[in-house]
């Protein structure tokens, strides 16, 4: 009994233990379910087979067939000489077996962009996929942070309660005692009941932002714990560095650039629209009235031929003009869209840098505020008690150490989700 007692406690804690997810297990949780990275993935797929179908353009087309006619004609009446002849009903069959042999030769380097195309495709989805995933980790990591704000917060407002609560329970001593004015035991009440209102919506807080992040990682429930196993304090990044590795690695502009080696390579199979086309044809065939001359004597009843077709385009009605100067036009617009993606990097990332930079002052200030607003609600209850402070001046006490626990925790936690942000910019883990 006490065996199977241990093998339980040890299997519940083992249940708990699956349920507490950290960052990175988020993170995993995610990159395995989320619907995104499935599409993803079976984007690049997809590119991967298309590579091997670009090769249609150069590899031969080979094909063979084979058919059967029966033809009926009826009883037909001409005249030879003046003489009237009558043809009688006439029937008869034909059977052939054949193979043909299909072969581009040249088509203006067509084929070759339309492999290069293919394989630059299965390189933009490989981005794609990275931007997808980076994408997912930061705003996987994002409502992480913002789930362990919220809950630190909700441990403020937790103790804010205790506070407030024995600030009730004094006061209400003193009131009855006759110490202090019943608009103080008020007051006092007043201060417990705006607490409690805190913990309730911030509870609910909590239960919507695990709502989104479960959302996020593809996961059926919203029956875990976010744990947090050690606060590390964002780094210190360099501008000149951070901007650097955003250009070489940011999947955003990497996906453009590859867009734009795409374009220019639709651009060169328009053009090759108006070079000459040359293929050549091979045909094999046999076969006659009766089926036995398909399989049987291969000395006789075969026909065999061979060909080349040279066509040089002319005039198609201002089509291929008309997508030679499109495609131009599309591969131009990548140098714009290139540039604003850059300058769109560089203004992200001096923000965030000096967001990051703020934070890092601000946690400074915050600390100090919060030893200082300790500080005052001990010395304003002391007060209180010798009747030397009022119960508003407790209260504000209070509300001002809850606003600087607060205000700490918060920029701890949107620092972290700022770092987040800077990272995805740069393209780093």
């Amino acid at each position: 009994m006490r065996k199977t007692i241990l093998l339980l406690i040890v299997l519940m804690n083992i249940i708990i233990a699956q349920k507490n997810f950290d960052l990175d297990k988020c993170i995993e949780i995610a990159n395995k379910n989320n619907p995104d990275m499935k599409l993803a993935d079976m984007e690049v797929k997809s590119a991967q087979y298309r590579i091997k179908g670009s090769y249609s353009g150069i590899l031969p087309n080979i094909s063979t067939g084979a058919d059967w006619n029966h033809m009926n004609q009826g009883e037909r009446e001409y005249y030879v000489g003046g003489v009237k002849q009558v043809q009688p009903e006439t029937s008869s069959e034909s059977y052939n077996l054949g193979i043909n042999y299909h072969q581009n030769l040249y088509d203006g380097g067509a084929w070759w962009n339309q492999i290069k195309r293919a394989k630059n495709n299965y390189q933009n989805a490989i981005v794609n996929r990275k931007q997808t995933n980076k994408q997912i980790k930061a705003y996987v990591s994002q409502q992480y942070y913002k789930i362990l704000k919220a809950k630190k917060l909700l441990d403020v407002y937790k103790s804010a309660l205790k506070t407030s609560q024995k600030q009730l329970d004094k006061s209400k001593e003193m009131y009855e005692l006759g110490q202090v004015a019943r608009k103080d035991f008020l007051k006092a009440r007043v201060k417990k009941g705006n607490d409690t209102l805190n913990i309730i919506q911030q509870k609910r807080t909590i239960k919507s932002l695990k709502n989104e992040l479960a959302r996020i990682m593809g996961y059926q429930e919203n029956d875990f714990t976010i744990i947090e196993t050690d606060y590390l304090s964002p780094a210190d990044y360099q501008l000149n560095t951070s901007l650097k590795k955003a250009m070489e690695h940011n999947p955003g502009l990497q996906s453009l650039q590859y867009q734009k080696k795409i374009a220019q390579l639709n651009y060169n199979i328009a053009r090759s629209n108006l070079t000459p086309t040359l293929s050549t044809n091979l045909s094999y065939s046999r076969g006659g009235s009766k089926v036995s001359r398909v399989y049987s004597d291969f000395d006789k009843f075969w026909n065999t031929s061979i060909g080349l077709n040279l066509s040089i385009p002319i005039f198609q009605g201002f089509s291929t003009r008309t997508n030679i100067e499109k495609t131009h036009i599309e591969y131009e617009k990548y140098e714009a869209r290139i540039n604003n993606k850059e300058l769109e990097i560089r203004k992200n990332i001096k923000d965030l840098i000096q967001k990051l930079e703020t934070y890092n002052e601000m946690l400074e200030v915050n600390k100090i505020n919060l030893e200082s607003a300790e500080e005052d609600l001990r010395a304003a209850q002391e007060m209180y008690k010798l009747e030397s402070a009022t119960m508003l001046e407790v209260l504000d006490a209070q509300s001002n150490l809850t606003r600087a626990r607060g205000n700490l925790i918060s920029t701890k936690y949107e620092a972290k989700v700022a770092e987040v942000n800077l990272r995805y910019y740069m393209g780093t883990k």
